[in-house]
């Protein structure tokens, strides 16, 4: 696939679209099983389907997006059906929340349906996560992960429809953790509901900000968050308090990673030439990275950072093996709090995590050997200098 040709008539068709400019009709020289392919990939065909609507494309190109589309029409009415069960459901047992990611971003968008999301994510703080916990049960939802410490818990009903409630907004020891979790401390209260709430103009955006920047530091990213980011950042432009967002953009340590997104959004969507290298990487790396990352890229990334610096591939997995097997302090207590808090119980850590990487379902041990074996370390040390120049 010439990935640049799909890219570039992807970014131009929902740029037109979504400034209500006369969108161009599906080049000829493309494949379009290779499009919806690559729409697919990006979690982006419910709102490429809806550009090519007002073009007259060819039956083909519309029986591929057609079915995906009113599939995911149906599966978004659920889910929201599902939203305003656990919301009214918060509200009359006095919960505070507030709704982040996709389901919130899609008010940045002309309709709803344009933004697709494959789960809900509500944020409530620690305090009644026990009582929510209650409460999912009574809907109907299958508890899937309960955390035992500050992170999230996952429900899902009738097998689909899946909803993690966050008890803080990053959980990973990232540069912008601190700042971030300091949101739920400034949200505003909505007309809508005596206990929900919402962030601020200037939060959203460092918080999509932020979490694109989770995704990239793990594996990558796609297309649909630089959307997101562009239209909140066009809607909200004149509106930011600038002094305040570029501040905690600077306590965030996200600085650098706006000036870098805000660069690739705009010279995909408005147009705005660069011949910054590292913008025309970091748009390479966007575009191979589908929705959420790809395996190879996470799981190179992630030799290349274990590498200690050494040359050699085969050295490389071996220091990776050995910090499976025993990984440092920092990184225990990291993925077990407890442990921290109470360090008479870090021996039990070490035998627990080995214990259940070899007997647990998620089959760790044999999941992680995968992606040792199957990482380069030349791609991952790229990736690791993109990253660095983008500010990450």
């Amino acid at each position: 696939m010439n990935l640049d040709a799909y890219a570039k008539y992807t970014t131009n068709l929902i740029s037109s679209f979504l400034s209500r400019k006369a969108v161009a009709p599906f080049p000829a020289e493309l494949d379009a099983n290779l499009f919806f392919r690559f729409c697919a990939f990006h979690k982006i065909q419910n709102l490429v389907y809806l550009a090519l609507s007002e073009t007259d494309m060819s039956e083909e190109l519309s029986k591929l997006f057609k079915n995906s589309y009113f599939a995911l029409l149906n599966f978004m009415a659920v889910q929201q059906h599902y939203i305003e069960k656990v919301e009214s459901a918060f509200e009359d047992a006095g919960i505070d929340y507030f709704i982040i990611k996709g389901s919130e971003t899609a008010k940045f968008y002309p309709s709803a349906d344009m933004r697709q999301s494959s789960d809900f994510d509500i944020y409530i703080g620690n305090e009644k996560a026990e009582l929510a916990r209650d409460i999912m049960v009574n809907l109907g939802f299958a508890v899937e992960d309960y955390a035992d410490d500050d992170g999230h818990d996952k429900y899902i009903i009738n097998n689909a429809i899946l909803c993690e409630l966050h008890r803080v907004l990053v959980q990973d020891d990232f540069p912008w953790k601190d700042e971030c979790n300091k949101i739920p401390d400034r949200v505003i209260k909505c007309e809508k509901g005596e206990h929900r709430y919402e962030m601020s103009i200037e939060d959203a955006y460092i918080y999509n900000l932020a979490h694109a920047a989770n995704h990239i530091k793990s594996a990558g990213i796609g297309i649909r968050v630089f959307v997101d980011l562009w239209l909140m950042y066009s809607k909200c432009k004149d509106k930011f308090d600038w002094e305040c967002l570029n501040e905690r953009l600077e306590n965030a340590k996200l600085k650098k990673f706006e000036e870098c997104s805000r660069a690739l959004f705009l010279y995909w969507f408005e147009g705005v030439e660069t011949a910054d290298p590292t913008i025309k990487a970091m748009a390479e790396f966007v575009l191979e990275s589908g929705w959420i990352g790809t395996y190879d890229q996470y799981a190179s990334a992630k030799l290349a950072e274990e590498s200690a610096d050494s040359a050699s591939s085969a050295s490389a997995k071996f220091e990776s093996y050995k910090k499976m097997i025993f990984p440092s302090y920092k990184d225990l207590v990291s993925r077990y709090p407890k442990a921290e808090k109470h360090k008479i119980l870090v021996p039990y850590y070490y035998v627990y995590r080995i214990v259940k990487s070899v007997f647990g379902k998620d089959g760790g041990a044999k999941r992680v050997i995968g992606e040792i074996n199957t990482a380069n370390l030349k791609d991952g040390q790229d990736l690791l200098k993109l990253k660095k120049e983008i500010g990450l």
